[in-house]
């Protein structure tokens, strides 16, 4: 007996064809996957002002407080950038939101941000800085930031702080430069925060100033010794090149990182080098001691 007309036209399962979807069903699904993109676990790549209700577990990469002037108000804010393996991004808290955290979040430390704001910022393609990101993330009252547990070995694998190091020799004016080296002289006054820096084969040291943006966290101000403490950091601006001595600055957007030493960020060089120095008795800065204000004593 022949089909009848009516059942004909709709495809049966199985014969390699499917029903087209309703509109409406078309329009559910399409509002499904629209809601996927803005609700839920984040990576720092698709975090955008649309968001909401949104959990991110990223690494805390660099911190610092900063007194901020508006009208005739002193406001205090706090400076972080977040690491992921899409990319970085700032995250700022105000008021009493900065000193809610400012002494709970540790540097290099593994996070889970929930209840916090994205926010879209005006552009930052300015010439000294790496973070090109157009979105901000603001931390609120009722924001959380959680210590996240794991083991050593998927902590290490966890996106870090990533530096194009360049030798001293190499370094240029009006540039934004990673550098490495050992602190051979460091001033912590109010009025000349600054360190110098030495590396391996070279007579060239690195005077940078401008470093309060990182001694208000008491890890690395406390962790800051003289021809003791090895630093990388990320993003220093070169403002002048004399012979044997390069000047330069932190930048608001700069990272440090102290003691970054077995971790194969630092050349294998330094790491032989800094072997020998720090287990010797003798001072190899005795002769052309650099001071931070980036004059010498011969």
């Amino acid at each position: 007996m022949d089909p009848s007309p009516a059942k004909s036209a709709t495809k049966r399962k199985g014969d390699g064809s499917e029903k087209t979807p309703s509109p409406m069903k078309m329009a559910f699904k399409k509002e499904n996957e629209e809601a996927k993109t803005l609700f839920g676990p984040k990576t720092i790549s698709e975090l955008n002002s649309s968001c909401q209700n949104w959990t991110l577990i990223a690494r805390l990469i660099r911190s610092f407080a900063k007194p901020v002037t508006m009208k005739n108000e002193r406001v205090n804010t706090l400076n972080l950038i977040f690491i992921d393996h899409t990319g970085e991004i700032r995250v700022e808290a105000w008021r009493n939101n900065a000193a809610k955290w400012i002494d709970k979040l540790q540097v290099n430390t593994i996070y889970k941000l929930t209840g916090c704001t994205v926010k879209q910022i005006d552009d930052r393609s300015k010439p000294y800085t790496r973070l090109p990101n157009p979105y901000k993330i603001y931390i609120n009252e009722k924001s959380r930031i959680d210590a996240v547990n794991m083991d050593q070995k998927a902590n290490d694998e966890f996106s870090n702080l990533h530096f194009e190091f360049k030798d001293f020799q190499s370094i240029s004016t009006g540039t934004l430069t990673d550098v490495y080296g050992l602190v051979c002289d460091m001033s912590l006054d109010a009025e000349n925060e600054s360190i110098v820096l030495r590396q391996p084969n070279s007579n060239i040291k690195v005077v940078i100033n401008d470093i309060h943006w990182i001694l208000d966290n008491p890890t690395i101000k406390n962790g800051l010794k003289k021809n003791e403490t090895v630093v990388a950091i990320r993003g220093i601006q070169v403002m002048e090149i004399l012979p044997n001595i390069i000047k330069t600055k932190l930048y608001e957007d700069s990272s440090l990182m102290i003691n970054p030493r077995k971790t194969g960020i630092l050349p294998t060089l330094m790491e032989e080098w800094l072997d020998d120095v720090l287990n010797s008795d003798t001072d190899e800065d005795s002769q052309d001691e650099v001071h931070p204000t980036g004059t010498t004593d011969n």
